[in-house]
């Protein structure tokens, strides 16, 4: 769990809360009023965020409101209403927002002095289409066209001139993906998947190395059947 900001840009939030607000005139008559507060929230959301399932992660931003001294618990008293909500217009590109829960509070801080304290908190997923496209499907397409060595007749320099660029632009791909992520110090699922992939060039290279060296040697039977083996053993590339 890392505590760290979700998105890199200025998010802005409609907020309408119900309150209520007490007053005590010079004459000493108490007097209280209930009505509506509507705020535009802009800032950035710092939440613990578990990056475990990135880039299928879902995660819940909060919004804390509490007013200043002296306004204590005898002012103000934020209530929960059913009135209270996220407004309409608003989105957050990349993510899908889901039903917000609103909660009320007292805090209560060493100078013995009661506030009230209300709490919005907006569940937010990624939407499923948009992690596959971007960061899935590029990655899948790098790792296929690797298999396509296998299929080049027996002329070893452009297997090594197609392979080795490919490699590269998988490994970017990965970091560039995980740039916008904080520091981790464990796997995400897109890091496992990367593996599997990086796992699959190795196959490839190692295949291409075994291959050279039979040629070396003077067997072109086995090259032949080490190839084979692999074209066919690879679902990907059947």
């Amino acid at each position: 769990m890392n505590n760290d900001s979700i998105f890199g840009n200025y998010i802005h939030f409609d907020i309408k809360l119900f309150w209520s607000f007490s007053c005590i005139d010079v004459h000493g008559y108490k007097s209280v009023i209930i009505g509506f507060y509507e705020a535009r929230i802009k800032g950035k959301f710092y939440n613990p965020i578990d990056y475990h399932d990135f880039p299928f992660e879902d995660t819940k931003i909060a919004i804390h409101i509490e007013p200043l001294f002296p306004y204590n618990m005898t002012y103000v008293d934020f209530v929960k209403d059913d009135y209270s909500r996220v407004s309409d217009n608003v989105y957050i590109t990349g993510w899908a927002i889901d039903e917000p829960i609103f909660s009320t509070s007292v805090v209560e801080y060493d100078f013995e002095q009661k506030f009230s304290h209300f709490t919005a908190v907006i569940p937010i997923e990624r939407s499923i289409v948009n992690a596959v496209l971007k960061n899935l499907l590029p990655a899948s397409i790098i790792t296929g066209l690797s298999f396509i060595i296998f299929w080049i007749p027996e002329n070893y320099t452009p297997r090594i001139y197609l392979t080795a660029p490919l490699l590269l632009s998988l490994v970017y791909i990965h970091t560039s993906n995980l740039g916008s992520l904080s520091a981790l110090g464990y796997l995400t699922l897109y890091d496992k998947i990367m593996i599997v992939y990086y796992a699959l060039f190795v196959n490839s290279i190692l295949s291409l190395g075994i291959q050279m060296r039979l040629n070396t040697l003077g067997k072109p039977e086995l090259v032949i059947k080490c190839n084979t083996v692999q074209k066919y053993l690879i679902p990907v590339s059947q």
